[in-house]
């Protein structure tokens, strides 16, 4: 679990503090998972959050889409309103907003992000 203040900690260190603080407020909730391939070559980190209400997860998913590409400034983005995926050089990063909820994905493959994605949402925390 994160909480507010991991989730603050993750965002100051790209974004300024009255972002961070203002987007980590309201957090309800989380879970997250670390895979690791057999090699051992590669990581792949995804945590679904929950928010107190929609705007708090809109304020979260901004501010942690600002937070990637300040963090990965050559990423290539593909977004939606409601989704962003990057291309970094540590593999794909995924943030989606569904209503009070937001799934950030970060270092899977370009193959396999999609249906990582969809295995979570089914987990997903009310």
């Amino acid at each position: 679990m994160n909480g507010e203040f991991g989730y603050y900690l993750a965002l100051v260190e790209y974004v300024p503090k009255d972002v961070a603080r203002k987007a980590s407020e309201g957090w309800g909730g989380d879970q997250f998972v670390l895979y690791e391939n057999a090699t051992k070559t590669r990581t792949t980190l995804a945590h679904l959050s929950a928010w107190d209400m929609e705007k708090d997860a809109e304020e979260f998913f901004k501010a942690y889409a600002e937070r990637t590409s300040k963090r990965y400034p050559q990423a290539k983005a593909n977004s939606t309103l409601k989704q962003i995926v990057y291309t970094t050089p540590d593999g794909t990063t995924w943030i989606e907003l569904r209503g009070k909820n937001v799934l950030v994905i970060e270092g899977a493959t370009a193959a396999s992000v999609k249906a990582l994605a969809d295995k979570c949402w089914e987990a997903k925390i009310s």
